[in-house]
């Protein structure tokens, strides 16, 4: 009898344990479906980082869309319509992320373009950005129908200069600016030699028969390079057909836009260049 009861005891235990540990499984359970819950409903009211890099783009290409439609108009208020379109952009702009709780705001620093501050002609366009680098690659020389540089200015340092280089990697046409920055020199290739222009004209036709830019069309497809752009300032467009696509490639200046994200968890400042017309 007593043997019996003894197992009576042991079942109680045993039962009191494996409902312990019911309940411990159970309480881990729940609290890890209530922390996923609060999470998925938290991540709904903040801001991803895909949200802002979506919000510098959609900015980034608003900009450039103002700077063109600014300067199609044209006029003595160009700059004011350019911030005209900026402003309503940046009223409107809050009403994108009001779900998520959070305030956005856009400054613009056109600085540059009221003081005719061209950009350097580096990869970026700021004066530490990639000194030597490719414009555009696969290009056809006779398709090419505009290949300007205005207001080219020679800072101190090696010379600027840009080249046309076949599949090899080999220069098979340059134009260089000397230190003055009033002579072109070294415009060669192995047809015509070189010939210097001087004084520098302020609106540089590179398609130009006197620059001899068409005689390269001999050696096929060509990239077009740029060489110590850190040295010199102004602006540029090339257009035309490469690797069978139309390309264009212009700059006029960097404006440096501000945009300020905040909610109630954080606030982030974020200082975008811009390269504008494109």
């Amino acid at each position: 009898m007593g043997i019996i009861q003894n197992r009576d005891a042991q079942f109680m235990l045993l039962a009191g344990f494996i409902i312990a540990i019911g309940l411990v499984i159970t309480t881990v359970m729940l609290n890890s479906i209530i922390f996923e819950g609060n999470m998925a409903v938290g991540g709904g009211s903040e801001l991803s980082k895909y949200e802002l890099v979506n919000m510098m783009q959609i900015t980034r290409d608003e900009i450039r869309n103002a700077y063109i439609n600014a300067t199609l108009i044209g006029g003595t208020d160009v700059t004011v319509n350019f911030s005209m379109q900026m402003n309503n952009f940046s009223a409107n702009l809050p009403k994108m992320f009001a779900l998520h709780g959070g305030a956005v705001n856009i400054t613009l620093d056109i600085g540059n373009w009221n003081n005719t501050r061209y950009a350097n002609f580096t990869d970026n366009g700021m004066p530490a950005g990639a000194a030597n680098w490719t414009v555009v690659e696969g290009v056809n020389v006779s398709s090419v129908d505009v290949f300007k540089f205005y207001n080219v200015t020679k800072a101190s340092g090696k010379n600027f200069k840009i080249e046309a280089r076949n599949s090899t990697g080999s220069s098979v046409w340059s134009i260089e600016f000397n230190d003055t920055h009033y002579i072109v020199t070294n415009i060669t290739n192995t047809t015509n030699g070189s010939t210097p222009i001087n004084p520098l004209p302020n609106d540089i036709n590179l398609i130009d028969p006197i620059y001899y830019f068409q005689s390269a069309s001999s050696y096929g497809p060509v990239s077009i390079q740029i060489i110590y752009g850190n040295n010199s300032y102004g602006r540029f467009k090339i257009q035309g057909i490469a690797n069978g696509k139309v390309f264009y490639r212009e700059r006029d200046y960097i404006l440096n836009t501000t945009s300020t994200f905040s909610t109630s968890k954080f606030k982030i400042n974020m200082t975008i260049p811009v390269s504008v017309p494109r």
